[in-house]
């Protein structure tokens, strides 16, 4: 049970336990959170043609990482606080840039390190942790002082 153990116990679990841990902090001293953020998309007149336009539409508060990366910062990091992330595979990447197909990149691959978790580190490096969980598809990310 020691709360920096927090990533290898079951999402569950992991809850209770920062409950019980912030339950048992001084009065005024900030909680440590758990995020799992996003807003909500509007698919309803997307044509299916991907363009700027079309997809502003679809995600009116911008793109999705960089959202999250902006909130996260703002809210937890920029505040000198701590919380455990919980986010998809492809947006946990800190030091991999993902590759896409294109037409003209170099090997017909263009690499985007555009995920949260690159934006995050690329800002806060060495704060940010990151572990896999293995008894499902989610990545969680750590950020600690």
């Amino acid at each position: 049970g020691d709360h920096r153990d927090l990533h290898s116990f079951p999402t569950r679990r992991s809850s209770d336990l920062i409950w019980a841990f912030n339950r048992s902090l001084p009065r005024g001293k900030p909680p440590f959170r758990i995020v799992n953020m996003s807003y909500v998309f509007d698919w309803s007149g997307f044509s299916g043609t991907r363009t700027p336009e079309t997809l502003r539409q679809v995600f009116p508060r911008g793109m999705v990482d960089q959202f999250r990366a902006e909130r996260i910062a703002r809210d937890v990091l920029d505040k000198g606080q701590k919380a455990l992330v919980l986010t998809g595979t492809l947006h946990a990447f800190t030091r991999f840039a993902a590759g896409q197909t294109q037409s003209d990149g170099d090997g017909f691959c263009q690499r985007s390190a555009n995920a949260l978790g690159n934006r995050l580190h690329a800002a806060y490096g060495s704060r940010l942790h990151q572990t896999a969980r293995t008894s499902h598809t989610r990545w969680h990310q750590l950020y600690q002082n």
